[in-house]
């Protein structure tokens, strides 16, 4: 048993580096900086089901529970019924617009962080100034994770 830096452990089989670029884990066990972080309910609400599956598999593995919603209308429902802490939404939700459920999220007045996922910089500073972050498209995992994790504040 060696001990391994990323956690300070004696591990038999984690090592520090990455068995090739994007690696999250060993299937088994992924203990990485951000795992340490308090998990959050995340919903992706993204009409893309390649883009929430990205999303679902690299936050589940930094420990934080998962949901999607292809549509305003599955976003709407969730949100009904479970207690979120990050909303992650597209800009374009097939044809809707996203910030109809931003308007529906802050009129909740819940302790909610939305995060915009964009595949443009068409967002305005009117709409930065209401949400905690914005991811373009494509956008690293790393700040998949930074967007998620307790220290993203508005």
């Amino acid at each position: 048993m060696r001990p391994d830096p990323a956690i300070g452990l004696k591990s038999p089989s984690l090592t520090a580096r990455e068995p090739w670029p994007g690696f999250r884990g060993s299937g088994w066990l992924c203990l990485h900086s951000h795992a340490m972080n308090r998990p959050h309910t995340v919903l992706v609400v993204d009409d893309e089901p390649s883009l929430r599956l990205l999303c679902r598999v690299n936050l589940e593995l930094d420990g934080h529970r998962v949901l999607e919603a292809g549509t305003l209308a599955e976003a709407r429902e969730l949100l009904a019924v479970e207690q979120l802490d990050v909303v992650l939404l597209d800009v374009h939700v097939g044809a809707d617009n996203g910030l109809e459920l931003l308007d529906d999220i802050e009129g909740l007045e819940l302790p909610i962080r939305v995060v915009m996922l964009s595949g443009t910089s068409e967002i305005s500073p009117a709409v930065r100034a209401r949400v905690a972050g914005v991811l373009g498209k494509p956008f690293a995992l790393e700040e998949l994770s930074a967007a998620v994790s307790d220290e993203a504040v508005r």
